[in-house]
């Protein structure tokens, strides 16, 4: 490959998007083929560059792992020579993945903490350029029903997919929501092993994605501690290899809802026998959902910021355009959730804000006028 010339970040994401398109059709065409040869395309120079672009982009980018190194010190030394290094001690087997900084976050109402791993930032780029080449080829294999950490698939979509076996025709009664307890935590190293070598076979791949899992972990005051299982919360590879691990259950559950018939499932709950499908979320509960209070304070907070008098420069119709993004990207989150009473009350509060403004605009016209106009 004639790398003199420098690639541009369009011309990477070209190139890597072809491989990605024929990986994931090779896969679906054969749901026996096995990838002995990819180890070249993690190495590709447009597949580190586009990784780097989207490493970049992550807020993360600004926080350093055990070594120190941060984008802004990446971006003064120079890209290019970063990513010339990273690939050259791929090619050449002296790349050893550093250990993960732990960081720990409470989560919001529980009192509970969340462990997060911090890797290096040439880590996060070599496990970004391992998921452009493995999700192309898992994706074809994962169920229709798992939504968690996938591309283009959201938490909302899970709950949509709930709703259209709640309501009418099809009317099932329960929804019963489960988790995994300490999901990322505890992966067992071997069987994940085991789901990956049924596609891929190429071992510096598996031996790369090995030397990821046992990096280990390095705690305030501590010495580095082992990771015998568990992949790194936090990890840019981490989902991937969760959705792996999970794709088990979910052909289980699959393979149990594949086996009968609409009609003879409406048999089943007829006769009080069991007729279920697991739909897999990720991270957010999908019976009932709600706008949060805190995501009500935001929207509020917002329409108020745009209404205060110093906008009231602004005409009518400039203001309302001001407004529209913040709204329709706000209803569009939250419409699968039962938000009927919450957007009534944000509509309503819109209506008062903007009556507001319009007095102050207009103090010469009455209530009456304004209302009518």
């Amino acid at each position: 490959m004639n790398t003199s010339a420098p690639l541009s970040a369009d011309m990477g994401r070209e190139r890597v998007l072809g491989w990605q398109t024929k990986l994931h059709r090779w896969t679906g065409e054969d749901d026996q083929k096995r990838f002995a040869d990819l180890f070249n395309l993690v190495c590709d120079p447009a597949t580190l560059l586009v990784a780097w672009e989207r490493v970049k982009r992550n807020r993360g980018s600004r926080t350093a792992g055990v070594d120190g190194v941060t984008r802004a010190r990446i971006e003064q030394q120079g890209v290019e020579q970063f990513l010339g290094e990273l690939r050259q001690s791929l090619k050449d087997r002296t790349y050893t993945p550093l250990p993960v900084r732990e960081h720990v976050i409470p989560k919001r109402g529980s009192g509970k903490v969340r462990k997060l791993g911090i890797p290096a930032l040439a880590d996060r780029v070599v496990q970004m350029a391992l998921v452009l080449v493995l999700e192309p080829i898992f994706e074809a294999d994962f169920c229709p029903t798992s939504y968690g950490f996938r591309p283009g698939r959201r938490a909302q979509d899970a709950i949509e997919q709930v709703r259209f076996f709640v309501n009418a025709p099809r009317s099932y009664e329960w929804v019963v929501e489960g988790d995994v307890k300490d999901c990322f935590g505890s992966i067992h190293h071997g069987l994940l092993m085991v789901e990956l070598r049924r596609r891929v076979t190429d071992k510096r791949v598996l031996g790369l994605i090995r030397s990821f899992l046992g990096a280990g972990i390095m705690r305030e005051h501590e010495p580095v501690a082992a990771t015998p299982s568990a992949t790194p919360q936090g990890g840019v590879l981490s989902p991937l290899l969760a959705n792996v691990a999970l794709s088990v259950l979910d052909r289980r559950f699959e393979k149990a809802w594949a086996a009968r018939t609409h009609n003879q499932r409406t048999r089943d709950r007829a006769n009080g026998l069991p007729s279920y499908r697991m739909v897999r979320p990720g991270r957010t509960p999908l019976a009932y959902s709600f706008p949060s209070d805190r995501a009500l304070r935001e929207v509020t907070y917002r329409i108020k910021q745009l209404t205060r008098r110093n906008t009231t420069n602004l005409s009518l119709d400039e203001l309302i355009h001001a407004l529209n993004p913040t709204l329709r990207g706000w209803t569009n989150y939250h419409r699968h959730a039962a938000s009927k009473r919450c957007f009534a009350y944000v509509s309503y509060y819109l209506w008062w804000r903007v009556m507001r403004w319009l007095r102050t605009k207009h103090p010469r016209l009455t209530w009456k006028q304004i209302r009518r106009r």
